[in-house]
């Protein structure tokens, strides 16, 4: 009686299919539901979240088109940083499936390599003159391996 029920069936949409004996990763898991509902966008977020925390910008990159599955008008800013900083450890080119990087985050992003330049590879020295105006980005957590938001 309760597959007709539009929560049980809303439910049964996001859930995992396959059964796994052990431990399962993060991003096989959330891989799987995504393959059973493309448009999981609680999956597609928590994925991307996995992808910025372990500093797996190849991963961010590759998935950047699933935005189009959420109806995203844009690129969310740490996603943009990360395609760039994808693009410049890479150097291959943006392909954003008609999508643009912001001008501002363009304008943030050559503002943060150029003081970090300034301090020839000094991270330690950067972390303070960076922080004030960067440390919410995702340029100075893949950096600093921490967010400098409360410096």
């Amino acid at each position: 009686g309760l597959s007709s029920d539009p929560e049980v069936q809303r439910i049964r949409l996001l859930m995992v299919e396959a059964d796994v004996v052990g431990w399962v990763k993060c991003e096989e898991m959330l891989g799987q539901l995504l393959r059973h509902n493309k448009r999981n966008r609680m999956a597609f977020e928590y994925l991307m979240a996995h992808y910025l925390l372990n500093r797996d910008l190849e991963g961010v990159f590759r998935n950047i088109g699933r935005l189009d599955d959420f109806g995203y008008s844009g690129i969310p800013r740490h996603y943009e940083e990360a395609v760039l900083l994808h693009a410049r450890t890479t150097g291959r080119s943006l392909h954003l499936r008609g999508r643009r990087v912001s001008a501002q985050t363009l304008r943030r992003y050559g503002e943060f390599f150029q003081v970090l330049d300034r301090y020839r590879g000094d991270h330690e020295a950067a972390q303070k003159p960076l922080a004030p105006g960067h440390g919410d980005s995702y340029l100075f957590y893949f950096v600093f391996g921490r967010s400098g938001a409360t410096q």
